[in-house]
């Protein structure tokens, strides 16, 4: 319990730092008993805020970025659209190469049917 209410104080005090308030007196009045545990953890948090810079990427960076990310997306995009043209293609053989085999199958029973007089002979065709 101490240790989750130190961690939201600290996350409290952080949160106060970057909104601009630095005073760390009105922790020590309202939680006196955790100022020997929050004192140190409050100067580490105050000597990182003082060391990390907001960093802002120069516009050339940024247009680049986003060119190459546009560049990477309309890729892909080509990429996919590859793929499912190549799976309707793939599935334009399986539907054929399922008929072929249900004809094959249909065929060997009739085959085997009729040489075992199973079935009526049937007439044949002729063509002109």
């Amino acid at each position: 319990m101490k240790r989750r209410a130190l961690a939201e104080l600290v996350c409290e005090y952080v949160d106060d730092l970057d909104a601009g308030m630095e005073e760390a007196d009105s922790y020590w009045e309202a939680f006196p008993q955790f100022r020997a545990d929050l004192e140190p953890l409050f100067v580490l948090s105050h000597r990182i805020k003082g060391t990390l810079v907001p960093v802002e990427p120069s516009p050339e960076f940024a247009n680049a970025l986003r060119s190459r990310l546009v560049t990477a997306w309309y890729e892909n995009k080509a990429c996919e659209e590859a793929r499912n043209e190549e799976a309707r293609r793939r599935g334009w053989w399986l539907r054929a190469a399922i008929v072929g085999s249900l004809v094959s199958m249909a065929a060997l029973t009739a085959v085997v049917a009729r040489s075992r007089g199973q079935l009526a002979a049937v007439p044949e065709m002729k063509f002109r």
